[in-house]
């Protein structure tokens, strides 16, 4: 009886990967791939000083607005629920309090698109409903992470020779800061490491793994430790969704261990001298390092937190509305310390509540998962590992909360799609006892 339960539901979840899916759905995650893309290079230098480059910020922004326009169009915008109705409170508020800045149009256009981010990814959460969504999902979000790599290998030949590949020993291209790319980068890789967990065509699962290969070069490259962070808490979750057996696991998490550990030294000590990328008429030379160990002991984070301590102290209680400077947003290099300085201790006490809610709501949500085998129960996993990832890169970087960058609609729709999953399960519970107690009597 046992084995025919199980060869049941092994049978229900190809039933349902092989689900259509809607060409709404196709767009919908094609243009988040190209939100990706694009949420990177906008912000680079090289776009604001060249006019002819400025579109792409008009491009985000649009690609945004139409993911949320689609998405709540087609999709409704999901149940509030404890952790998903603590984020959007969370979120009014910060929004809301730019009114008190010292510029609230611009405060509140800036922080509009950051409450727009939150909405579209609660409405894409609504979207993925059986194994073909999320199959969809993962395979659009592959296909835009190799053509990202295609277009930075033709920037890097383009450049080489003309403009310095490594700046400080750390891979920057078209004027991407080094920690917007590692961020991107990682992103990328987790989502193409949990699409080669769930692949089941050959020629999928060898494009997903590579990516997720190139990409981890890519952010150790970088130099990011808060992009090296998210990536590898990011893919750490993950790995249930490869074998249900602890042993097995123990195995998986030791290998990971050792296989970073080891591309961390490799990239670290093979420096082999100093190699020049520049032009002739510079006299800059780059030296090839990733340099972790050097950028994990040093402190480039104080300073800015002690002034935004300072600013904080100005209206501890609701905040000064919008840190900037002119029409130019700035950020503290913490989204909590973010919410403090903007919002104060009101908006402080709801991202408290909000991490309490959303870790509580993972924790009950993996537990379910690990018991599971229908064909979205391994969404769970990324979605956890992701939340993890960017709560934790949230201390050391304020894209959290920023409408500028792809951290806030990920960390919406993880939020909300684990809200989803709990009432799924709480359904399947009712739906059972309902048929235990119909069979007794």
């Amino acid at each position: 009886m046992h084995s025919l339960v199980v060869n049941n539901s092994r049978s229900r979840a190809r039933i349902a990967m092989r689900e259509s899916v809607s060409p709404i759905k196709y767009i919908l995650f094609g243009m988040l791939g190209a939100y990706l893309l694009v949420a990177a290079a906008s912000v680079s230098s090289g776009v604001s000083a060249n006019n002819s480059f400025a579109v792409l910020k008009y491009l985000r922004i649009a690609l945004l607005l139409c993911c949320g326009a689609l998405s709540i169009t087609w999709f409704r915008m999901p149940r509030m629920n404890s952790a998903g109705f603590g984020l959007l409170l969370l979120t009014s508020v910060y929004w809301f309090a730019g009114a008190w800045s010292s510029s609230p149009i611009w405060a509140l256009a800036y922080k509009g698109l950051f409450f727009a981010s939150v909405i579209a990814g609660a409405c894409m959460a609504c979207a993925i409903r059986n194994g073909s969504d999320l199959l969809a999902f993962c395979r659009s979000m592959t296909a835009a992470a190799l053509v990202g790599l295609i277009l930075v290998l033709m920037i890097v030949m383009w450049e080489l020779g003309s403009a310095p590949i490594f700046v400080h020993g750390r891979l920057g291209i078209m004027g991407i800061n080094a920690n917007i790319l590692g961020q991107t980068a990682s992103i990328y890789g987790v989502i193409s490491f949990f699409h080669w967990t769930i692949e089941k065509r050959d020629s999928w699962k060898w494009v997903s793994l590579s990516v997720f290969i190139l990409m981890l070069l890519m952010v150790i490259l970088t130099g990011s430790r808060g992009a090296l962070a998210l990536c590898c808490l990011g893919t750490a979750v993950q790995i249930p969704t490869i074998s249900k057996q602890r042993r097995t696991q123990v195995i998986l998490y030791g290998i990971a261990l050792v296989t970073m550990l080891a591309i961390g030294y490799f990239v670290v000590n093979d420096t082999g001298g100093e190699v020049q990328f520049d032009n002739e008429s510079s006299s800059d030379q780059w030296e090839f390092r990733a340099r972790l160990w050097s950028e994990g002991l040093k402190d480039t984070r104080s300073g800015i937190w002690r002034y935004a301590i300072r600013l904080f102290t100005r209206n501890p209680l609701i905040g000064i509305g919008w840190l900037h400077y002119g029409k130019s947003w700035g950020t503290v290099q913490s989204s909590y310390l973010q919410v403090l300085v903007e919002a104060g201790m009101l908006g402080g006490i709801l991202c408290l509540v909000f991490l309490y809610k959303a870790t509580t709501r993972m924790i009950m949500a993996v537990k379910r998962a690990r018991k599971s085998s229908d064909a979205l129960s391994s969404l769970t996993f990324l979605c956890s590992g992701l939340l993890v990832a960017i709560l934790l890169h949230a201390g050391f970087e304020s894209s959290a909360f920023v409408g500028t960058t792809p951290n806030s609609f990920l960390l919406s729709f993880c939020v909300f799609h684990l809200d989803m999953r709990m009432d799924m399960g709480r359904s399947q519970e009712v739906s059972r006892r309902v048929r235990k107690r119909r069979l007794t009597t």
